[in-house]
């Protein structure tokens, strides 16, 4: 099974309208006739399964993390939809484009971010304490049940899944563009 990850930089009023009016078929139809569409530029990471993973590492890592490390870690995980405990989501919003268009989260939409969102994101990014995931990731018994396509398996991996997401961000940010993130599955 392929999996693709795809980030769109899109202008955020044309966005918002063109999933109200078809959710995101406004990539996929463009998409199946070789084009883009007009709002947005696209970034196609390819084929990483573990994009997936990112929120069932993170569960495993937390409790490695001291207290304030967690408190630093977790904002930004939320921000990516990448860690979901209902109690958890206060202060946070929905998915932006979901909620800006008042629309359905579909299966293949991983999360979005509105262009001031996608600052704030960067300003909490700031903040992850590094050095702190890569020693609690060392304290990891990464070796069993971590060697398959789906699993991260190292500090490398989840730091690159992270450095990925916050490098779109900057991507956006720097167009004054929000930030949509799509898997095919």
């Amino acid at each position: 099974m392929s999996v693709e990850i795809i980030a769109l930089f899109a202008d955020w009023g044309p966005a918002v309208e063109a999933y109200r009016a078809s959710g995101t078929d406004f990539y996929w139809d463009p998409f199946q006739r070789g084009e883009e569409p007009s709002f947005a530029e696209v970034h196609d990471l390819g084929g990483f399964k573990r994009f997936l993973r990112t929120e069932s590492f993170y569960l495993d890592l937390e409790e490695k993390l001291a207290a304030a490390d967690r408190e630093r870690v977790e904002p930004f995980m939320r921000l990516i939809g990448a860690y979901s405990s209902p109690e958890d989501w206060k202060g946070y919003p929905a998915d932006d484009i979901v909620t800006d268009s008042d629309g359905p989260t579909p299966e293949d939409h991983m999360f979005s971010m509105r262009p001031a969102k996608v600052v704030h994101a960067l300003e909490v990014a700031e903040g992850i304490p590094w050095q702190a995931i890569e020693a609690a990731c060392e304290r990891l018994d990464l070796a069993s049940g971590r060697n398959d396509v789906w699993t991260i398996g190292s500090y490398d991996e989840f730091a690159w899944i992270l450095s990925t997401y916050i490098d779109w961000m900057k991507r956006a940010a720097e167009g004054g563009r929000g930030l949509i993130v799509l898997a095919s599955i």
